[in-house]
């Protein structure tokens, strides 16, 4: 499987207030963009939220994805373990 040229992380958090209210402003100083998808119940609270980094010709360089312990996007690992588990499959 060939790989994209960025970093891409994911970050277990408290909470994503904690990261709005903490930890996106000391990103946005270091030159991070601040994304969050809102829920359905509201268009205020973020249900899912990341960063992005650029390089001078605007291209993603970084990508964190923050994500408290209860978030179902944790489920999407189990593909990268299965693939982990299996390394013929993704041949």
């Amino acid at each position: 499987m060939v790989a994209k040229p960025i970093i891409d992380m994911l970050v277990e958090v408290p909470s994503l207030q904690r990261v709005h209210d903490t930890i996106d402003p000391i990103l946005e100083r270091h030159g991070y963009e601040y994304f969050w998808r809102p829920s359905w119940r509201d268009n205020m609270t973020p249900e899912y939220t990341w960063f992005i980094k650029r390089d001078a010709q605007g291209q993603r360089t970084q990508l964190l994805h923050m994500l408290p312990p209860d978030a179902p996007e944790w489920d999407c690992l189990l593909f990268r373990d299965y693939l982990i588990a299996h390394p013929g499959v993704g041949v």
